[in-house]
Parts: structure tokens; C-alpha cells; sequence
């Protein structure tokens, strides 16, 4: 992501910065001109799919959370069940 997103648009001012000063490139039409809106458009498509792994990791951890948190109960009612059938004499398990 930042490869695609930062990196060019670093360059672009920092060969200004090095060939006029620093004073140029951060100039109002180097900071804010053509080449640099049209990075900042096509940084959108890296963004919105960094964004959708972080909404996917989210969804994961709530998720897993989710099930974490009813899953004890499940298997404790499962459990205790379970003790009871096995409490119960032999004979009448036989029946």
C-alpha cells in the first residue's frame, strides 16, 4: 500500500525539493498541482482495499468473539447433561 500510494507522489515533491529547494516544493503549484491530484485519485483503489481487509479482520475478531462468548455456555448445558445420563444407576441405563 505504500509503495503505490506514498511512494510517487514522495518522489514528485522530493525531485522538486532537490532540483528548485525546499522552498518550491512546497509551492502551492507543486503541493497542490495536476500531477499530484492525479496521484492522490489513483491512490484510492490501494486505499479502499486496504480498508476492506481491515472491515474483513474486524468482521473476524467480532465473529470469533461472538462464538467464543456463546460457545461456553452451549457446551456447559451439553456437559452438564451429559454428567447427569451418567450419574443415573446402571440398571436403569439398561432399560
Amino acid at each position: 500500500m505504500t509503495v503505490v500510494s506514498l511512494v510517487p507522489s514522495g518522489f514528485y515533491q522530493f525531485y522538486f525539493a532537490v532540483r528548485d529547494g525546499m522552498w518550491c516544493e512546497r509551492s502551492s503549484e507543486i503541493a497542490s498541482g495536476e500531477v499530484l491530484r492525479t496521484l492522490a485519485k489513483l491512490r484510492t483503489v490501494p486505499d479502499l482495499i486496504f480498508a476492506a481487509g481491515a472491515v474483513l479482520l474486524l468482521v473476524f475478531v467480532v465473529r470469533a468473539e461472538v462464538l467464543t462468548v456463546r460457545k461456553p455456555k452451549e457446551v456447559l448445558a451439553h456437559e452438564s447433561a451429559a454428567s447427569a445420563r451418567s450419574e443415573l444407576p446402571a440398571a436403569s441405563r439398561a432399560g
